[in-house]
């Protein structure tokens, strides 16, 4: 499974393509005007704004964390005060620890496991071969 590290979201704004990335392990955010860099940031607290304008109209890009414990990411777009669009990413549902879901073994499990089959498997190695050569 690859690790989830970034998420991103597109919006529209007529002739305009705005892309969002945001960083789940740092934090940081990039804002692309038509595949063009215009503003990065690192969030510092629970909200990130992004200020740029787009065909003389001021755009905002406002990217904050919500939830207890923060397990969900709100991308808004807001053009000339109203917000336009938003995106949301459920960090809990996409990482398989929501509710309901199946979480993987952890790994300390799986290398108890391990080393209780080879623990197993010894025992009966050494069992077979005193009976087999008598000892």
């Amino acid at each position: 499974m690859k690790a989830l590290s970034r998420v991103i979201s597109y919006f529209d704004l007529g002739e305009d393509a705005i892309r969002v990335e945001t960083s789940i392990l740092s934090g940081r955010e990039w804002v692309y005007l038509n595949e063009k860099l215009v503003s990065k940031k690192l969030r510092k607290h629970m909200q990130t704004v992004h200020k740029f304008t787009v065909q003389g109209k001021a755009v905002n890009v406002v990217g904050q964390l919500s939830g207890r414990f923060c397990p969900s990411i709100q991308i808004e777009l807001w053009v000339e005060g109203a917000l336009k669009d938003s995106d949301e990413w459920d960090l809990r549902r996409m990482t398989g620890t929501a509710p309901g879901q199946k979480k993987p073994w952890p790994l300390m499990t799986t290398l108890l496991v391990i080393f209780l089959s080879g623990i197993g498997w010894a025992f009966l190695g050494y069992k077979l071969a005193t009976w087999l050569y008598g000892g």
